[in-house]
């Protein structure tokens, strides 16, 4: 599993070196914007916060909390397998580190990943010494990998994917000489069209394994909430110019739809002003007679907020700004998913979700609360998703399965 790295990728690392300056001025502008955790700043530079546990180190990265995830189950699993063995979770995201630095069982430690620089990451390896490492959905980001390469470790890029950008610009370095193979050990990729992408980069350890973001999940089979003279709307995920184009259309549907409620769930919930006179989760409201909209106000719930809904509209699609957000959590909890336009970022899940009928897509936001009003009068379509979701989840655990096994025999040769 070992790798040789290129002349031609050492000098792309050489240069990405050199612009130190504009990723710490991007690490401190994330830092006033609220993005980057004050007391554990030093982690972004490979200063370690904690020492590192004694064992067999398993070293897994997400970027975001929907990418961690992803890879529980494998943690789970690794933890099981051998009680004396550790793993560290690394990730970029505020949100994804402040919920995982709760809420992971012992043996398992959170840091943040180190930005892009030699240095750092040379800091960062020397003191947690990995014994592999497992990337989800993690672009080629090569000053990394090279590093990772270099002091022997070996990768696996699961839930792999290629955006078309980014596949153009590697093809072009493909043709002048750099050698992409040599970034990383082996590649699981989310479908045969992003195997394609890597093969075509000649990473011939590429194979279509499925998504993993889809493994160990059943999707609950719970009473509808109109069973209960009510239906409630979850609005998740949401950015403010979402907000903006959302709030008179769920207003009007609140007035003319006395049996509907609605859960406001902001990504960011740190734009929620202290005037915001709306009942909140952190203070018990949930949706009802009596609570008609509920604002999600803590980070770590929405499992929770998923779980009181009827259906799930997911922000992030409806500004091409963001690309959109995972479904998966929301169809986990048994509530049908409506995707605006603009989900290039989930582009392999929604191809996957929607011609099933998984998810539903739609143009516009006056077209998605339009759809989730009729969802109540048509139960059928809601059983047609979920059930075509079950069929994902099958999937996801092949997923597993791959990653587990090579998860083993890495760590057996370490």
């Amino acid at each position: 599993m070992q790798r040789q790295v290129s002349l031609q990728l050492r000098i792309v690392g050489a240069i990405i070196d050199l612009a130190a300056w504009l990723i710490r001025r991007e690490i401190k502008r994330r830092l006033g914007a609220g993005k980057e955790i004050p007391h554990r700043i030093n982690e972004r530079f490979g200063m370690a916060s904690v020492e590192r546990p004694t064992g067999k180190l398993l070293w897994l990265h997400g970027a975001s909390l929907g990418e961690t995830a992803s890879l529980l189950p494998i943690v789970t699993w690794f933890l099981a397998k051998d009680p004396t063995n550790p793993v560290l979770i690394t990730s970029v995201s505020r949100s994804s580190s402040e919920t995982l630095s709760q809420t992971l069982p012992e043996r398992a430690v959170h840091q943040l990943l180190p930005g892009e620089n030699g240095a750092w990451i040379e800091r960062f390896l020397q003191h947690w010494r990995p014994d592999a490492l497992v990337l989800a959905e993690q672009e080629l980001w090569p000053r990394l990998l090279i590093k990772v390469a270099q002091a022997r470790v070996p990768s696996l890029l699961v839930n792999a994917r290629l955006s078309e950008s980014s596949f153009k610009r590697w093809r072009r370095l493909v043709a002048l000489g750099v050698s992409v193979p040599s970034l990383v050990s082996e590649v699981h990729a989310q479908n045969p069209d992003q195997a394609d992408k890597f093969k075509a980069l000649r990473v011939q350890s590429t194979r279509a394994t499925g998504n993993l973001k889809f493994a160990h999940v059943t999707t609950s089979q719970r009473r509808s909430k109109s069973d209960l003279g009510y239906w409630t709307v979850v609005f998740a995920m949401s950015h403010a110019e979402e907000e903006v184009l959302a709030s008179p259309q769920l207003r009007q549907a609140l007035d003319d739809h006395q049996e509907l409620c609605v859960i406001h769930c902001p990504r960011h919930i740190e734009r929620l002003g202290s005037d915001d006179r709306r009942p909140k989760w952190s203070q018990g409201a949930r949706p009802g007679p009596n609570s008609r909209e509920v604002v999600v106000d803590v980070y770590g719930v929405m499992s929770q907020v998923y779980a009181e809904s009827d259906v799930v509209i997911l922000g992030g699609s409806f500004t091409d700004r963001v690309g959109g957000h995972s479904p998966i959590e929301a169809l986990v909890s048994g509530a049908p998913v409506i995707v605006g336009p603009d989900h290039w970022a989930q582009q392999s899940i929604g191809d996957s979700l929607a011609p099933s009928g998984a998810v539903i897509l739609v143009s516009s936001v006056s077209e998605a609360v339009a759809k989730a009003l009729a969802l109540r009068k048509d139960p059928e379509m809601v059983a047609r998703q979920l059930k075509a979701f079950e069929q994902q989840s099958r999937e996801g655990e092949a997923a597993l399965t791959a990653a587990q096994a090579w998860i083993a025999k890495a760590i057996e040769q370490t």
